[in-house]
């Protein structure tokens, strides 16, 4: 991958290959930014790497108010069920 990177020469393939296999390996993934773009568009929670809990943010808001959700289990699935905006 070297060569090919320092002499300009594409090798889609492998790149994609790097970065699944990088993907693979990493402690923390950028999932952040996708969190905050859903919260920010349709009201959906996200997590915090300081803390456990979900948030939802009032984006629209002066300072930017943050409220933590509240999160059911829903007996169906077993999974959580995050409540958007809901306050505790």
């Amino acid at each position: 991958m070297s060569p090919a990177t320092s002499q300009a020469i594409p090798a889609p393939a492998f790149t994609a290959a790097l970065a699944a296999y990088d993907t693979l390996r990493a402690e923390r993934l950028p999932t952040a930014l996708i969190q905050g773009r859903r919260d920010f568009f349709g009201a959906h929670a996200y997590e915090r790497a300081d803390g456990p809990g979900t948030f939802h943010t009032h984006w629209g808001e002066h300072g930017r108010p943050e409220n933590p959700d509240r999160v059911t289990s829903t007996p169906r699935t077993g999974r959580p069920q995050v409540t958007a905006g809901a306050r505790l």
